[in-house]
């Protein structure tokens, strides 16, 4: 019979095999993003930064903008090279900030 106990040790090494997997993911991510925005670089200015500025152009503008820093954020916060987390930001916030 099974117990509770091994159920829930398999779950959590499941669960860390998922969060390393996702720290490595999170990296190839931002890496392709970089690599995309350098390689179209390019036949971007060719075509899209030359042609009238219209709704969709900056919408394209604010993707081309923010996707490759969020991404590098992202893998930043899931890598181990960020410090560790702190309560007193939160507690100085909280205090600042209350009601």
């Amino acid at each position: 019979m099974v117990s509770t106990s091994s159920i829930d040790l398999v779950e959590l090494l499941s669960a860390l095999q998922d969060i390393s997997a996702s720290k490595f993911l999170a990296g190839v991510a931002s890496t392709l993003a970089v690599y995309d925005t350098i390689l179209m670089f390019a036949d971007e200015f060719d075509t899209i930064y030359q042609s009238k500025l219209t709704p969709a152009k900056l919408l394209f503008y604010y993707i081309r903008i923010v996707t490759p820093p969020g991404l590098i954020f992202g893998a930043f916060q899931l890598s181990d090279l960020r410090p560790a987390l702190s309560t007193t930001l939160y507690a100085r916030t909280f205090l600042i900030f209350r009601p």
